[in-house]
């Protein structure tokens, strides 16, 4: 998706509190801490960066760390307590040019407004992560990792590790349970997608069935009982999973456990029960989660069996430069060392 028809610009859980790019530059930066007056009463040097009743957010002047250098440094701190450690410099101007951003421990919706007000970038977190645009391209900031530009040029080599679904692998285990999915779309096209409340009583009954005549009481009870067949894909017991748990969850099974599944989803009498237990784990989810209110789906349910058959193989690693692009299932985000140009 290129820049064009993306939109990129920060949350404003803020309110409005800060404006985007207010302080753009070192001079601005200089400006901006001599006009602040210092809060009277306190012991150190406190200068709010906006309103000051927030005063954890401050413009400080330091000394230039560089050897040599008499001109300052001016920073956009957040305190968060009165430990150094809680303290983050979430913008560092140089008098050269450069501009030092970081996000801290936590890279939060607010940590990136308040890069977008005090720094020259459009910050916005996407993705469960907080993105910089600089010259077009999109970087990711990385906790506790300081990321240096100047102008539109990063001076720090990041790669952005990506998770990538081997589309190849995933049609071969569509095609292995065909007739399943084949089945599970023709009703969802008949009923709307809707999963009636008969249908669910009619597989929890054969489940029920199913367990008590092949897993209860055997020693293979483990290995037949098919509800903990199902339950071994989840991550736990917990209602509140998600499909990047699932995924991540899933790989650690061995293979047996896949085929396993594979040859029930085979056998056209367990469509119903394997349907009705796999609704009943999203439902549980839904349930959990307040602001998911609609019931699940035969095509909700048919993406859920696909990503618990998706084994570690179905999965490849690639490595990215920052690009045009906010990317999506982001694995991690680093500096490029010697030690990691093989993943």
């Amino acid at each position: 998706m290129s820049n064009s028809t993306y939109e990129f610009r920060p949350s404003n859980c803020t309110r409005g509190a800060y404006y985007s790019h207010a302080i753009c530059s070192y001079e601005q930066a200089k400006n901006r801490w001599e006009s602040v007056k210092p809060i009277r009463g306190r012991a150190e040097d406190v200068r709010p960066v906006g309103n000051r009743r927030a005063t954890e957010y401050r413009i400080v002047k330091e000394e230039d760390p560089k050897p040599f250098e008499e001109a300052d440094v001016f920073k956009i701190i957040y305190y968060g307590s009165s430990s150094s450690s809680y303290n983050t410099d979430y913008v560092t101007y140089y008098h050269d040019g450069r501009v030092t951003l970081d996000v801290g421990d936590y890279p939060s919706v607010g940590t990136s407004e308040i890069i977008d007000a005090f720094s020259p970038y459009t910050c916005a977190k996407r993705n469960g992560r907080v993105w910089v645009e600089v010259g077009g391209k999109y970087y990711p900031l990385i906790p506790n990792v300081p990321l240096t530009f100047i102008r539109n040029e990063c001076l720090n080599d990041v790669e952005i590790i990506q998770e990538v679904v081997d589309r190849k692998k995933t049609n071969s285990i569509r095609e292995q349970i065909k007739p399943f999915l084949d089945k599970l779309r023709i009703i969802d096209k008949v009923s709307n997608g809707y999963i009636s409340p008969k249908f669910i009583e009619k597989g929890n009954a054969i489940v029920e069935d199913y367990d008590k005549n092949y897993g209860k009481g055997h020693w293979h009870q483990s290995s037949y009982s098919l509800t903990e067949t199902i339950n071994r894909f989840f991550p736990s017991t917990h209602p509140n999973w998600s499909y990047q748990e699932l995924k991540k969850h899933i790989p650690d099974h061995p293979v047996y456990e896949f085929d396993r599944l594979k040859k029930m989803c085979c056998d056209e009498s367990l469509f119903t029960p394997i349907v009705t237990l796999i609704y009943n784990k999203v439902t549980a989810k839904k349930d959990y989660c307040f602001h998911l209110s609609d019931k699940p789906t035969f095509k909700e349910v048919d993406e859920t069996l696909i990503a618990m058959l998706m084994d570690r193989s179905c999965y490849t690693v690639k490595i990215h430069k920052p690009s045009e692009k906010v990317m999506t299932k982001v694995l991690d985000v680093r500096l490029k060392t010697e030690e990691s140009e093989d993943v």
